[in-house]
């Protein structure tokens, strides 16, 4: 079962139906793994003694939806991802997995292929080639697109940004920066070329803009570090869509 919920006074809630109809409800005393509120980044820890009173408050602001289907959602928002280094892929991936409109734009410039990972957790040794060539094919086979070009400039619309790249244009409402310190272009959209603020789930000060990875990290940075950014980042568009902070979570069963 994969099933996206949010996190409501700090704990985990359960609740409606899915859209099958189906009842969705957590073990009565535990919390949900890490269920971190998209919003105010509050995580959610067991309450043994009153769990199900908990739960049963906690219900009225749910989303907990299977198979990465936010049904809920306005609709499918078109989101640009500049950079396919691991923040903006994982990023790409979350958002691909929970059925919206992604594209990244990047040309295989990431210094992950020359790397050797024995740090990212979970993974005791992989060549960053091969840890690329895999999350690429993570985000196609979940729909997202890889464009093989170079974006040559950005810029504001009505209805969000418009990236050019190849000399075409492309629309998007959300734009997600994860090109890396080579950052000249976030000028057309107001942001500076180094070391761009962000808040904690990658927002910046350009609304539906977000950054990740060593355009925000540009001294202290690691792969898993900038995927961590990334998948921050896709949970807070997703939450926004929603109108609720979301949790993306797949269990065996």
């Amino acid at each position: 079962m994969s099933s996206v919920g949010c996190c409501a006074g700090g704990v985990a809630a359960a609740g409606p139906a899915d859209e099958a109809g189906e009842e969705l409800a957590l073990d009565e005393g535990v919390a949900g793994p890490a269920l971190g509120g998209a919003g105010d980044g509050r995580s959610c820890a067991a309450q043994p003694a009153n769990a199900s009173a908990a739960l049963t408050t906690a219900a009225s602001s749910l989303v907990l939806l299977r198979n990465g289907n936010l049904g809920t959602l306005r609709g499918m928002a078109s989101v640009i991802v500049v950079g396919d280094g691991p923040g903006g892929l994982s990023a790409a991936l979350f958002l691909a997995k929970n059925k919206q409109d992604v594209t990244v734009f990047a040309q295989n410039g990431s210094w992950m292929n020359s790397a050797l990972l024995f740090n990212y957790l979970g993974l005791p040794k992989i060549t960053g080639k091969d840890f690329m060539a895999i999350a690429k094919q993570q985000v196609t086979d979940l729909g997202g697109k890889l464009v093989d070009a170079e974006v040559s400039a950005l810029s504001t619309s009505a209805d969000g940004f418009t990236v050019q790249a190849s000399g075409k244009s492309y629309q998007a409402k959300y734009l997600v920066i994860a090109m890396g310190t080579k950052l000249e272009i976030v000028k057309g959209i107001g942001l500076p070329a180094r070391a761009i603020e962000a808040d904690r789930n990658g927002r910046t000060s350009v609304e539906n803009a977000y950054v990740v990875g060593w355009a925000t990290r540009p001294d202290k940075i690691q792969a898993i570090i900038s995927a961590g950014d990334g998948a921050a980042a896709a949970l807070d568009i997703l939450s926004k869509e929603a109108g609720k902070d979301l949790h993306d979570f797949d269990s065996v069963d």
